[in-house]
């Protein structure tokens, strides 16, 4: 699980997964973490809420990029739960 924590560290590689998403897609933090685990070779079920926070918490440079230029949007459902939408592919990536 490590290996995949420190590849939620490179922005390229964040927004790479997330342009696998279809467009129009929404997804809950917590399926986003578990889709990118499994995306990496990971175990799902094998996480604990500690790693769920250092996965996502990595991931906040990439995903704050595509909110940025407008890739994706974010929104909370009546629960506070954030959910995220694929609404485009801009087809750059930063440098």
């Amino acid at each position: 699980m490590k290996d995949i924590i420190e590849k939620a560290w490179d922005v390229k590689e964040t927004i790479n997964f997330m342009r696998t998403i279809p467009i129009g897609k929404s997804i809950s933090l917590w399926a986003l973490a578990d889709e990118f685990i499994t995306a990496n070779g990971g175990d799902k079920d094998g996480t604990v809420n500690g790693e769920f926070y250092a996965l996502i918490n990595r991931m906040d440079a990439g995903l704050s990029w595509m909110l940025a230029v407008k890739e994706i949007s974010l929104t909370h459902d009546d629960n506070g739960l954030s959910k995220l939408t694929r609404l485009n592919d801009s087809g750059v990536l930063p440098r």
